[in-house]
């Protein structure tokens, strides 16, 4: 168990830092009053860096680490705090939005590679025990990376403090590299996706989505019924207690570790989706038993999500076929890309037929979700 946890604790860091990119620290970073178009550089960092994360996960997968990987590894660790904490320093608005996104390329290009490693080093054995000790550290630095990059100044000393405590714990994964050949025949040795394969990976964006989606108007949904400062607050909240109880459960699932989960534990996360789209347009969505029992069920239907998408990913990479751990690191990224792109046509919507956007919200997240939980079940029977 320990030399599971050293393998993948770098995942602690990774976590922190894509999340914490991806949510607060662009903001606060372009909120500057001389910023006359912050939410456009928000934008363009977030779109920009999404693309470079993916790029990151498909390069690794391509070219890898060199023949000395801890020593490679290192360096982009090192090199991505270099660049998140310079992002934090420079005052050129492009710049630091720059530096941001290499941060995340770099971040995303070690992630990958340090997973792919840790699953082969693993085994058949160990393989479920390392799925879930590797979801455990990205849910805790998920969890850690909004409550920091939010509470604390980007150059503050307990932010700086953090920061390179998690370098020298990524360090420590980093030094558990061995070299590992790379068949050089493994891109002509792929098969073509089957249908079912198609649709899973169709299937695990959409759910995904459907959380990027919620999370991204949840201060829209409670300032329906709460001041706007009030509703800030409770969606920082409820998006710590959905992160925290997924690593919980997430920890509690070690005790069963021999099960895997299948597919159908990806059901209950689009399940609960679909209800939730429909909450969202109703007075009951502001109920604080509602928000809170609604949090807790979230984040441990996204527990069992994750862990049933995270099987199917390393049992196929078992069976030497890398793409499929790209897809699970690369999943946050497109599934972004996805709910955006979902959120920026409903917001079109609500414009083009004079709808209410909370309106057109709900339906549109409803939908998603059924489509995403329609396609769960026929994948489970195909």
């Amino acid at each position: 168990m320990i030399n599971l946890l050293r393998r993948n604790a770098a995942f602690i860091y990774f976590s922190f830092l894509v999340t914490g990119l991806t949510t607060i620290a662009p903001q606060r970073l372009f909120s500057a009053p001389t910023a006359e178009s912050a939410q456009s550089w928000v934008a363009g960092t977030l779109l920009i860096g999404t693309v470079a994360s993916m790029a990151g996960v498909g390069l690794a997968g391509r070219y890898g680490l060199s023949g000395r990987p801890a020593l490679a590894a290192s360096v982009l660790i090192l090199g991505m705090t270099v660049a998140l904490l310079c992002s934090f320093a420079v005052k050129t608005f492009w710049i630091a939005a720059a530096l941001q996104i290499v941060t995340r390329f770099l971040a995303n290009y070690a992630k990958q590679e340090l997973d792919h490693r840790a699953v082969t080093v693993a085994g058949s054995g160990a393989r479920v025990a390392n799925d879930r000790v590797a979801v455990i550290m990205r849910f805790i630095g998920m969890l850690l990376g909004p409550i920091w990059f939010g509470a604390f100044q980007l150059s503050s000393v307990t932010m700086l403090v953090t920061v390179f405590a998690m370098t020298l714990i990524s360090l420590s994964s980093a030094m558990d590299l061995e070299p590992a050949r790379r068949p050089e025949s493994e891109l002509s040795r792929r098969p073509p996706l089957t249908l079912s394969e198609r649709l899973f990976i169709a299937v695990g964006i959409g759910i995904y989505a459907t959380y990027y989606l919620l999370a991204s108007n949840i201060v829209y949904v409670l300032s329906q019924f709460h001041e706007s400062h009030r509703a800030s607050t409770i969606s920082g909240i409820l998006i710590t207690v959905v992160y925290g109880t997924a690593m919980l459960t997430s920890i509690l699932s070690l005790r069963w570790k021999s099960r895997h989960l299948g597919l159908t534990g990806m059901a209950p996360a689009a399940v609960l989706m679909v209800v939730a789209g429909l909450l969202v347009i109703s007075p009951v969505a502001s109920w604080t038993v509602v928000m809170g029992v609604g949090a807790v069920a979230l984040g441990l239907t996204f527990s069992l999500y994750l862990l049933a998408v995270r099987n199917q990913a390393t049992m196929k990479t078992r069976a030497e076929d890398s793409r499929w751990l790209a897809f699970f690191n690369n999943l946050a990224n497109t599934s972004a890309l996805l709910a955006f792109s979902w959120m920026a046509v409903l917001v079109a919507a609500s414009r083009l037929f004079h709808i209410e956007y909370g309106v057109i919200l709900g339906l549109g997240l409803s939908g998603l979700a059924l489509a995403s939980l329609i396609g769960t079940v026929v994948c489970t029977r195909i």
